[in-house]
C-alpha cells in the first residue's frame, strides 16, 4: 500500500504534471515476451465485454469486489486476460503492457496472472494505490498522472508475491508486526525501482525521471548512486539492496507507515479480536525471503546489519511510540508472556 495522499504527496503529483520463499530460476526475457503487446494475455479491445470480469471472478470474490468498486465490470481488468474493452480498462491494459516490457515486470505479471489479481481504477481512494491481498484486488487512484500510474503500479505488483507468507500475522505481536510492514514497504518500493530502471533502460526515461521528482526520489538517487553505469542482474540486485536501505532513512515516511500498521492494530483492538504477544518469533532470516524475486534475492544472507538491527526496527516517533504502548497496555496477556516480552522488537 503507498501512502494516503497527504498534502505533500499532492504537491508532488502536481509537479509531476506540471514538468511534464525462493523458487527456481526463471527465463525473464521470455517472460517479457510473452506479456507484451499483441500476446494472448494482452487481447485487441473487443475481444471481451464488460460482463467477462464478473465471470473470471468466483463468487465470493464477485460480491467483495463489486462492494470495493461498484462499478468493476467497467473499470477493472484481469492481469491475465486484460479484457480491454472500456476506455478505462484499455488504459490499465497498456500500463500492464508497459511494465511487461521490463524482464522483471514480465515475471511479476506473471505471478499476478497466475494468483488471478485484479486491477482497477479507483476514483474514490484515499491511497495513491494499494493491493488488498484477501481479494487479490489492486486499485489504482483514477486521478494520478500516468508516471505515477506506473510507478505506484509496480510497487502495487511487488506486493502480490509477498502474501501471504509475509501478511500481518498477530502471532508475530504488534511490535513485530509494525516491523513486518516496514520491510515489506521497503521491499515493493525498493523492487518497482529496479522496475523503473528497466524501463529506463529500454527507452522510456519519463518514468524514472517522475521518481526522481517524487516524495521517493531519495530511493531512486540511492539505486542509481550504487549501479552506476554497470548493468547486469548483480549490479541491479546491489543497487535494489539499495534502494531497500534508502527507505529507512527518511523519518517521516517512516513515521507514516507506522502510522498506518498502528490505525490497523488498534481497529482490531476496537473489532473485539484478539492480539497475541508474541508466539511467533521474527528472525532475521525470515525477512530476508521477502527479497527473493524470479529466482535471486536482493537480502542474501550475510550481507548488511540483521533486518531485526535498530536501523530497520527502532526510530518510532514519540506520537507512535505512545500508542503502541496503549495497544500493549489494552492486550490480553498470555500466562508465560510478559509486556516486556511484546516489546521486545522497537
Amino acid at each position: 500500500m503507498l501512502d494516503a495522499l497527504r498534502p505533500h504527496t499532492l504537491a508532488w503529483l502536481l509537479a509531476g504534471v506540471l514538468a511534464a520463499a525462493s523458487g527456481p530460476a526463471v527465463d525473464l526475457q521470455a517472460a517479457a515476451a510473452a506479456t507484451e503487446p499483441g500476446s494472448q494475455t494482452a487481447p485487441a479491445a473487443g475481444q471481451g465485454t464488460p460482463a467477462d470480469v464478473d465471470a473470471f471472478l468466483e463468487p465470493w470474490r464477485r460480491v467483495r469486489v463489486a462492494h470495493l468498486i461498484p462499478d468493476h465490470a467497467q473499470t477493472c481488468v484481469p492481469v491475465a486476460t486484460r479484457l480491454p474493452v472500456t476506455p478505462a480498462q484499455r488504459e490499465l491494459a497498456t500500463s500492464l503492457d508497459l511494465v511487461a516490457k521490463t524482464p522483471l515486470g514480465a515475471w511479476l505479471i506473471g505471478q499476478a496472472s497466475s494468483r488471478k489479481v485484479l486491477i482497477c481504477h479507483d476514483p474514490n481512494t484515499p491511497l495513491a494505490a494499494y493491493y488488498r491481498s484477501q481479494v487479490r484486488l489492486i486499485g489504482v487512484l483514477t486521478r494520478l498522472p500516468d508516471p505515477a500510474k506506473i510507478m505506484f503500479l509496480a510497487h502495487e505488483l511487488a506486493h502480490v508475491l509477498q502474501h501471504p507468507e509475509f501478511s500481518n500475522d498477530r502471532r508475530f505481536g504488534p511490535a513485530a508486526m509494525l516491523l513486518m510492514h516496514r520491510v515489506r514497504e521497503a521491499a515493493a518500493e525498493a523492487i518497482a525501482t529496479r522496475v523503473l530502471w528497466q524501463l529506463r533502460a529500454r527507452g522510456y526515461e519519463e518514468f524514472w525521471d517522475y521518481k526522481l521528482r517524487s516524495a521517493y526520489g531519495d530511493i531512486a538517487h540511492a539505486f542509481a548512486g550504487v549501479i552506476g553505469d554497470r548493468g547486469g542482474e548483480r549490479a541491479e540486485l546491489r543497487a535494489t539492496r539499495a534502494a531497500f536501505d534508502q527507505w529507512f532513512e527518511r523519518a517521516e515516511r517512516v513515521r507514516q507507515y507506522d502510522d498506518h500498521m498502528l490505525n490497523h492494530l488498534e481497529r482490531t483492538l476496537r473489532d473485539h479480536r484478539r492480539l497475541s504477544v508474541q508466539s511467533r518469533s521474527l528472525t532475521d532470516a525470515f525477512l530476508r525471503g521477502i527479497g527473493w524475486h524470479a529466482g535471486a534475492t536482493f537480502l542474501p544472507a550475510g550481507t548488511g546489519p540483521p533486518l531485526t538491527d535498530p536501523y530497520y526496527a527502532g526510530g518510532l516517533s514519540p506520537d507512535n511510540a505512545a500508542r503502541l504502548e496503549a495497544i500493549l497496555e489494552l492486550m490480553p496477556l498470555q500466562p508465560e508472556a510478559s509486556l516486556e516480552d511484546a516489546r521486545a522488537i522497537r
